[in-house]
């Protein structure tokens, strides 16, 4: 509904600080001119336009803080990108773990199930494929210390386990990770946000329906958000 014009006529603390012309902008009942006098050259008015200004102050003074507390968040994720590269990889070889453990599973590539520490064993290394760090389907439960170190990951049983637990496609389907995400293109502000995502799902882990291990690693591929 339209604003009508009313006569400006002061109110509460503004009585008898009004002009009587018409007006659609009114303040105290007062037009912008006599508003703006009276906020000036009155009293009640100075008190008025002190708590004004002491209110935007203060909401100046929260924004700038807010922001430099985000400016200062992102500072530290640029200079720890190290440290949050790390942290992501060890939750989601956590999750990788998780998976395995849940349909059963022990070392893929000697089977070892019990008596030895597991890691999340790289079908295709870090090192040699930065992009493939993150992706499930290239994590499996492994044990640490044999396959995992000493024999180098063990690529050639890694493939003969993936196939007797998931088939000779699948094992293609790995290896067609190289050609499928040769670059990722994660910025070093992307990962908190990453990190989270994975915890989430390892606090939740026991409510989802996977009906196989390669179902899950598909699953929380999308959920984490790095392979589309």
């Amino acid at each position: 509904m339209k604003q009508k014009e009313k006569k400006c006529k002061g109110t509460g603390k503004a009585v008898g600080s009004g002009c009587d012309t018409l007006t659609m902008f009114r303040k105290y009942g007062l037009c912008k001119k006599c508003y703006t006098g009276w906020l000036l050259n009155t009293t009640e008015g100075k008190k008025v336009l002190e708590r004004q200004s002491f209110s935007a102050v203060k909401k100046g003074k929260q924004i700038k803080r807010k922001s430099w507390e985000e400016r200062k968040r992102k500072m530290d994720v640029i200079a720890n990108t190290g440290k949050y590269k790390q942290t992501l990889q060890n939750e989601i070889n956590k999750l990788s773990r998780m998976i395995d453990d849940k349909f059963g599973y022990g070392c893929i590539s000697c089977h070892v199930s019990h008596g030895v520490q597991f890691a999340g064993g790289h079908r295709f290394s870090v090192g040699s494929n930065a992009s493939l760090r993150y992706n499930l389907h290239n994590i499996h439960k492994q044990c640490n210390l044999k396959c995992n170190n000493h024999l180098s990951g063990n690529p050639e049983g890694y493939d003969q386990g993936l196939v007797m637990r998931y088939g000779r496609n699948y094992v293609e389907k790995v290896k067609s990770l190289k050609r499928d995400y040769p670059y990722i293109g994660l910025k070093e502000t992307d990962y908190p946000e990453l990190i989270k995502n994975t915890r989430a799902i390892i606090r939740q882990f026991d409510s989802y329906r996977f009906t196989s291990g390669s179902h899950a690693r598909e699953m929380c591929n999308k959920l984490i958000g790095i392979y589309k």
